[in-house]
């Protein structure tokens, strides 16, 4: 077993440090105490891709204080030519603030963040609200169990692809529609136990500007009175479960899948035709 352990620790930085970038962060994290030979592997060429998850941390037997710690050093210590191109993290103990998350989160985005993937507790509490929705280079987002705040910020996602939103909630359904707009080549949505906690009952009015890009929708537990259905108009695929309100005709539609047990209303449906 030593000689193998000189061999890998033979291994040029290059090769090391890729073979680091494979494990979970925390696990890459914690190389450094290998040996002088290891120390310095991830803090002078540290993994663009950050993965953390906080139950799988503390069954190793490490605490809450140390995970924050550890969270922070991982995205501090990087310089300017050290990105950060994707951000997941994992939490189903109500134990993160929004303070402290966003902080992570503001820090990550400074560093080129393009990929986000936020899963948090059953936000039975609601101590944590997520203002994501001005990073501009993001391209995925992903949101679990969270609240946003769309209020303090103005939405601007130029380069955003794909919105998964479970159990997400907003406000009023003004900061819900405000985000689709802020997404102007959305190509991917999801809606899943969406939560608006102020509906408006209302129409939006018409300078809403849908979604052009728009190919693939799977849409859950929202009504016409949430968001506008012919904001999907254009998409080629369209998965529904227990949506409520009048559709538009789907012109560009290639593959439609209802969920039987809702209440879904189709007041006109238009399939491509093929000769």
């Amino acid at each position: 077993m030593a000689e193998m352990d000189d061999r890998i620790s033979a291994f040029p930085d290059e090769i090391l440090s890729h073979i680091i970038s494979f494990l979970p962060t925390e696990d890459a994290f914690e190389t450094r105490v290998l040996s002088k030979r290891w120390w310095p592997l991830w803090y002078f060429d540290p993994s663009p891709n950050l993965d953390y998850d906080y139950q799988r941390f503390i069954k190793n037997g490490k605490n809450y204080p140390y995970f924050k710690s550890m969270v922070y050093a991982t995205i501090f210590i990087r310089s300017e030519h050290q990105p950060i191109k994707s951000f997941r993290l994992r939490c189903d103990d109500n134990v993160i603030y929004q303070k402290v998350a966003m902080t992570w989160l503001t820090e990550a985005a400074e560093k080129g963040m393009e990929y986000l993937d936020v899963h948090l507790c059953d936000m039975k509490i609601h101590n944590c609200v997520l203002s994501v929705f001005s990073f501009r280079n993001l391209v995925v987002i992903k949101l679990k169990d969270v609240r946003v705040n769309v209020y303090s910020s103005a939405v601007d996602l130029p380069l955003l692809r794909i919105l998964h939103l479970n159990k997400v909630y907003f406000v009023v359904t003004l900061d819900f529609l405000k985000v689709l707009d802020g997404c102007p080549i959305l190509e991917d949505f999801k809606a899943k136990n969406m939560y608006i906690l102020f509906s408006t009952n209302v129409y939006y009015d018409e300078e809403f500007k849908g979604l052009t890009n728009l190919v693939r929708a799977d849409i859950d537990r929202l009504s016409d009175f949430d968001v506008p259905l012919r904001a999907f108009h254009n998409v080629e695929f369209l998965r529904l479960e227990k949506m409520y309100g009048m559709s538009p005709v789907f012109s560009n539609l290639t593959e439609l899948e209802f969920v039987v047990g809702g209440c879904i209303v189709i007041e006109s449906l238009s399939l491509p035709s093929y000769n």
